[in-house]
């Protein structure tokens, strides 16, 4: 039998003839507000926790599933981008090194030129000092 509003007031009346009005009103918020039916047991908490709990497992497998993958794909990415960068990188030390090597052929051919320049000047005032007393 459910109870309805009628039948909570006439327990209501009933028990304020018993227990006074103070005790009536305890007891009645004792009471839930609607029928036995609306109210949850713990087995029903139980259950819906174990239900839950099944659902965050299987949404925890997933994600780390989507997770995995996606870090799979992306060590595989850099690892081909690292190579890609040191294939560049290395490339480019070799033209550095032969850029290095005209640039020190370059200053070896210049200081070569000068040191003979400066020779060939030298010995040419040399011979004018030493022809100097002559004339």
């Amino acid at each position: 039998m459910a109870i309805d509003e009628q039948s909570r007031y006439s327990l209501h009346q009933l028990l304020e003839g018993v227990l006074g009005q103070a005790g009536a009103n305890s007891l009645m918020e004792l009471l839930p507000p609607v029928g036995w039916a609306d109210v949850a047991t713990k087995g029903d908490l139980d259950a819906l926790e174990g239900r839950l709990g099944g659902r965050i497992e299987a949404l925890d497998a997933r994600l780390s599933g989507r997770i995995d993958a996606l870090d799979a794909r992306l060590c595989g990415r850099i690892e081909a981008l690292d190579a890609r960068l040191s294939g560049r990188i290395d490339g480019l030390g070799g033209r550095m090194e032969a850029m290095e090597e005209r640039v020190l052929s370059r200053i070896e051919h210049v200081a070569r030129v000068q040191t003979w320049s400066f020779a060939g000047a030298l010995i040419a005032a040399m011979g004018l000092v030493a022809a100097l007393p002559h004339l």
